[in-house]
């Protein structure tokens, strides 16, 4: 073995360890959000209307809020990983965009969603750019993780993955985006176009496998 290899490998073995740690971070994050809503539908017959941040105003609220918190977590030991195996470094669009989401889901635990029923609320202004924030950041540092190594050896594989999956959860987008031009060309309100609860999941479930995609990246042997 070559003096650079061994370097690299002995670089790559902590990366690899924090990768592990931080998807199955992921992972219990992932149950917990899928319990609240199997515990939803079974305790109160929910069709899954509301939105996922809905939980955070109920009894499940330490759940939900300990589920993005752990999100945040496995997020942050991605990027750790990432950059210890030098698949990206901490000045570039790669890191920024993770920091942001990562940024966005703590401001999402910390300020809970606007309810309805009351005034709108600071917490509820905030929550609601958190999510935006953490929704738009994920895909494009999917994307631009992945454009650098497309036509690599070693990584062309998991970067076309990784590359999918971006556009795929920008994709998710589509029914929303839909929904606010025909409220913007007819005046119909837009969550009467489409129901933000499942919209949300949609979205939520192209960004989670997303971050799944981007862990085993992470862990990959090359």
């Amino acid at each position: 073995m070559t003096d650079s290899a061994e370097r690299e490998l002995a670089t790559s073995r902590p990366a690899r360890r924090i990768a592990e740690g931080g998807f199955g971070i992921v992972i219990v994050s992932i149950v917990l959000f899928l319990s609240l809503d199997v515990h939803a539908i079974v305790t109160t017959g929910s069709r899954l209307e509301p939105t996922i941040s809905a939980h955070g105003l109920g009894g499940g609220r330490w759940i939900f809020t300990a589920a993005v918190v752990l999100l945040a977590a496995g997020s942050a030991g991605f990027l750790i990983a990432l950059i210890g195996r030098q698949l990206t470094v901490w000045k570039s669009g790669v890191a920024a965009a993770m920091a942001m989401w990562i940024i966005g889901l703590i401001c999402i635990a910390a300020f809970p969603k606007q309810d309805w029923s009351q005034p709108v609320s600071i917490s509820g202004i905030i929550h609601w750019a958190a999510s935006a924030l953490a929704f738009l950041s994920l895909p494009v540092a999917a994307i631009l993780l992945a454009r650098p190594w497309l036509r690599d050896r070693n990584h062309a594989r998991c970067a076309r993955r990784t590359l999918i999956a971006g556009v795929i959860s920008i994709l998710a987008f589509v029914p929303l985006v839909y929904a606010l031009g025909v409220d913007a060309a007819t005046g119909v309100d837009w969550w009467d176009v489409v129901t933000f609860g499942y919209t949300e999941r949609l979205i939520a479930a192209a960004e989670a496998a997303t971050l799944v995609v981007i862990g085993k990246w992470a862990l990959a042997r090359t």
